[in-house]
């Protein structure tokens, strides 16, 4: 990708991956305002993963619509991110409020997040693990402690049980991120699968267990603003905006930016349920930050490289023009000057025939093809597209010349889907 290129994919990548913190501040401080008004975290749950599957609907049908044998095809991956990102880190993540106070809340799950996806990241799909990295992670976690207020009187058994649910929490979500990196899942269709997951299995579960009581005492204020928040901002918002931070920036570096939601919730909740920061907590905020733009804006180092691996990273990345004219060069001394000659007319005539004026050109839209893979399954060129750069290889449809001067019946090589 050309430096230009890559520096607005960073930049609108830090983008998202802040609109994703500051959807998990909201989240998080009109749940507190919601149940300081009568609902509970169950009721605050269902409508999250209740809403979010009702809207998200329509993106999986068209999907099965377009290409059900695709969409199948991929059916583990799918599992999986239900598994890692739905009901049950939902049911983690509030359950554990159950057993440890509110400040743990603020840092174990975050915590699990962060480590947990920069370690994932290294293993899994071989991304860098710089010092420089690490030393970001620590200064987020440190500025989650300054901003938690988390004490040491705070630490009992009954904490431990929550705390232990809180990292497991992280651990899942941070291994979400890694499973969108690695199978290369559309940042929508995997927000769809989440959401209409928790919505058969959460949904019926609460129904059954605890009834819709509450949420039809609500006043309507209450029930219509938890809606908006949990529902459509927080259950769609908050996997598309994280899922999508992690395409474009990778899931390292994604883990990071959950860690802020935090102190971001600490400032919304000043107008909303009218808590002033403490000093402790602002300075947390700007601690955590400081940790953010050193673990995320790694630069790239140029270090001095030896002459011989000097010549082979040249010779690397030639261009194509240039590694061209040399096949050429070398061709011409390999080949009978006969062979040659009627591969240059060949050639000549194909130019004449007006090939070139209406191939498509450089900096033109591809047309929008269909074309069976490996196993014969239908891939449309679109498909790929949405999942990042696409590289295309077109094979010859007959032989060369001179090799079917040796074939009494040549068979052509097949083109196969991308």
């Amino acid at each position: 990708m050309p430096p230009r290129a890559e520096h607005l994919r960073f930049v609108a990548g830090t983008a998202v991956g802040l609109l994703a913190a500051g959807i998990g501040a909201s989240y998080t401080v009109f749940a507190r305002w919601g149940i300081t008004h009568g609902l509970q975290s169950p009721d605050l749950t269902v409508l999250r993963f209740g809403v979010a599957g009702v809207l998200t609907l329509p993106v999986l049908l068209f999907a099965w619509r377009r290409d059900a044998a695709a969409f199948l095809a991929r059916w583990r991956a799918w599992l999986l991110v239900a598994l890692l990102a739905g009901a049950p880190f939902g049911l983690l993540m509030f359950g554990a409020l159950q057993f440890a106070p509110a400040s743990h809340a603020a840092v174990f799950p975050f915590t699990a997040m962060s480590v947990m996806g920069m370690v994932l990241g290294a293993l899994v799909l071989g991304e860098s693990l710089s010092a420089r990295k690490v030393a970001g992670i620590v200064i987020v976690l440190a500025g989650l402690l300054l901003l938690s207020g988390v004490d040491a009187t705070s630490f009992t058994a009954r904490a431990a049980v929550g705390d232990a649910m809180f990292l497991t929490a992280g651990t899942l979500w941070a291994g979400f991120g890694i499973v969108l990196r690695k199978q290369r899942l559309d940042p929508l269709l995997a927000t769809a699968v989440v959401s209409l997951s928790a919505l058969l299995t959460y949904v019926p579960a609460y129904l059954l267990l605890v009834g819709p009581s509450r949420l039809m005492q609500a006043a309507p204020l209450v029930f219509w603003t938890e809606v908006l928040v949990q529902g459509v901002i927080a259950g769609t918002g908050t996997l598309f905006t994280y899922a999508k931070v992690v395409a474009m920036l990778g899931s390292a570096r994604a883990a990071v930016f959950p860690a802020l939601a935090p102190g971001l919730a600490a400032l919304l909740a000043w107008p909303v349920l009218g808590h002033v920061p403490a000093v402790a907590e602002a300075a947390g905020l700007v601690v955590a930050m400081s940790g953010l733009i050193l673990a995320v804006a790694s630069p790239t180092r140029h270090r001095a490289i030896p002459f011989n691996c000097r010549s082979l990273l040249m010779e690397k990345h030639k261009t194509l023009a240039d590694q061209l004219a040399e096949y050429k060069a070398g061709f011409k001394q390999r080949v009978a000057p006969e062979r040659v000659t009627m591969m240059e007319a060949a050639t000549a005539d194909l130019r004449a025939s007006g090939v070139e004026a209406r191939a498509v050109q450089v900096g033109a839209s591809a047309p929008d093809v269909t074309l069976p893979d490996a196993m014969n399954r239908p891939v449309r060129l679109s498909d790929l597209w949405r999942r990042g750069p696409v590289v295309l290889i077109f094979y010859r449809d007959g032989w060369w010349p001179q090799e079917t001067s040796r074939r009494t019946r040549p068979e052509p090589v097949r083109s196969s889907a991308f």
